[in-house]
C-alpha cells in the first residue's frame, strides 16, 4: 500500500511540474498571407495541440510543409516538430462597386489585371507584391486609396474609360516608372492621387491627344510621351544609349505586320518586350494589357524611332528586333549589344556648385534653370 501511494505521488508530481519533453515550432511562409490560430495549447497534462491556419484576404491555405492538408490540424506531441503553414495567392476574384469587376493575378510577373464595367472601390490587392497593374477599358473610376502604398508597383496601364483617380489612389507608390493612359481626355486627378511620384515618371498617351496631357495642370508635369514609335528616315538600326534609357531607330520591312523588340541583360534575362504593329503603334508591352482600340493610326514608310526608359546606368544590354509577317514568320532579324552611360549629375550637386536652382515649366515639362542653363529633372543639361 505504501509503495502504491509513493508511485501515485510521483505521478501527480510529474503531471504538475514536469514539462512535456517535445517541442512544437509552427511558422507561416508569409506574414502577409496568413496567420495561425491555436485552438488548444499543449500543456503538461496533455500531449496534443490543435492549430488552424487562417489565410488573409486574397490568399488561400495550401498545406503544411510536411504534406498534411488537414486544417485545423491536431499535432500529437510525441516528437519534436517544426512545420510551416503554406499559403498561396488566389488567382481570380470579384471586386469593385457591387462586385461588378473581375481581377486576375499573374504570379509569374506579379501583374494584377482588372476588367469589367464600373468603378474600382477596393483598396487592398496583394500590396507588398504587385509590380504591374492593368486597368481594363471599361473601368471608369479608380477609388480612394485603391493602390496607395504599393512599394513594388512599377508600371500602370489605365484603359480608355478611366475618368477619375480618386483621393490618394496611387499615393506613396514611390517605385512607379511608367503610366500608360489611353483616355482621350486626361483623367481627373483628385487630392494626392499621385502623391510621391517623381516628375521623371513617364506617362505614355495616344499621340493624337498628346497636347491634352501636355497642357494639363498635373499630367503635364510628368514626362508625357506619345504612345508609339515616331517615323524615322533610316535604312539601318541605330541605337543611342544614355544613362538610363536608349533611343532605338530601325528600318521598316516590306510585308511586316509586327516588330518585336526585346532587350535582355548580360545574363539573358528579359528586361522588356515591346511589340509594334506595321504603323509603329505600341500594341503590347512587358505585361498583359487591354486591347489598344483607341490608339490612332499613323502612316509609316521608312522606319521607326522609340525611346526605352528605366534602364540601369553603366550597364550592358542585348537588343533584338524581329520583323514578322501575318503568319508570324520572321522576315528580318537584327541583334546587337549596347551599354548605357554613367548616371547623370545629381540635382543637389548642381545646386551646390552654382547656387540657387529654379524649377520652371516649359512645353509641359518641369525643368531646372540655373545660371542661364537648363537641366532635366534627372540633372542632365539640355
Amino acid at each position: 500500500m505504501e509503495a502504491y501511494c509513493s508511485v501515485w505521488k510521483d505521478f501527480v508530481r510529474w503531471i504538475q511540474y514536469e514539462p512535456l519533453p517535445y517541442k512544437l515550432e509552427l511558422t507561416v511562409n508569409s506574414t502577409y498571407a496568413g496567420s495561425l490560430l491555436y485552438r488548444q495549447e499543449a500543456s503538461t497534462c496533455d500531449n496534443h495541440t490543435i492549430v488552424e491556419a487562417i489565410p488573409n484576404r486574397y490568399f488561400r491555405f495550401l498545406r503544411w510543409s510536411d504534406g498534411v492538408k488537414d486544417n485545423p490540424r491536431t499535432f500529437e506531441m510525441n516528437q519534436d516538430l517544426a512545420v510551416e503553414a503554406l499559403f498561396d495567392f488566389i488567382l481570380v476574384g470579384n471586386c469593385g462597386k457591387e462586385n461588378a469587376l473581375t481581377w486576375t493575378l499573374d504570379p509569374e510577373t506579379m501583374t494584377l489585371n482588372i476588367s469589367g464595367k464600373g468603378e474600382l472601390t477596393d483598396n487592398y490587392f496583394y500590396y507588398p507584391y504587385i509590380e504591374n497593374l492593368s486597368i481594363g477599358n471599361e473601368v471608369s473610376v479608380i477609388g480612394q486609396n485603391a493602390f496607395a502604398g504599393f512599394p513594388k508597383l512599377k508600371n500602370i496601364l489605365l484603359g480608355s474609360s478611366v475618368k477619375v483617380l480618386e483621393e490618394a489612389a496611387f499615393a506613396s507608390c514611390n517605385s512607379i516608372e511608367t503610366i500608360t493612359c489611353y483616355s482621350r481626355r486626361p483623367p481627373t486627378i483628385n487630392t494626392n492621387a499621385l502623391y510621391g511620384l517623381t516628375y521623371s515618371t513617364i506617362v505614355y498617351v495616344p499621340v493624337d491627344y498628346l497636347d491634352n496631357y501636355l497642357m494639363h495642370d498635373t499630367w503635364g508635369l510628368y514626362e508625357v510621351t506619345p504612345l508609339g514609335a515616331s517615323n524615322a528616315e533610316t535604312s539601318d538600326i541605330v541605337v543611342t544609349p544614355s544613362d538610363n534609357k536608349v533611343e532605338i531607330v530601325w528600318p521598316s520591312v516590306s510585308d511586316a505586320v509586327t516588330y518585336e523588340l526585346v532587350i535582355t541583360d548580360k545574363d539573358g534575362n528579359v528586361i522588356c518586350t515591346l511589340i509594334f504593329n506595321a504603323n509603329g503603334q505600341l500594341t503590347e508591352i512587358a505585361f498583359t494589357a487591354p486591347a489598344r482600340n483607341h490608339v490612332p493610326a499613323q502612316k509609316q514608310e521608312t522606319g521607326f524611332s522609340f525611346t526605352i526608359t528605366g534602364l540601369e546606368s553603366s550597364t550592358t544590354y542585348d537588343l533584338t528586333i524581329d520583323a514578322k509577317n501575318i503568319e508570324g514568320e520572321i522576315l528580318d532579324s537584327q541583334s546587337l549589344s549596347f551599354s548605357t552611360t554613367s548616371g547623370p549629375q545629381d540635382i543637389e550637386d548642381v545646386h551646390d556648385e552654382n547656387g540657387t536652382c529654379t524649377k520652371i515649366l516649359r512645353n509641359g515639362q518641369v525643368l531646372i534653370q540655373r545660371g542661364g542653363k537648363l537641366y532635366s529633372m534627372q540633372g542632365q543639361e539640355l
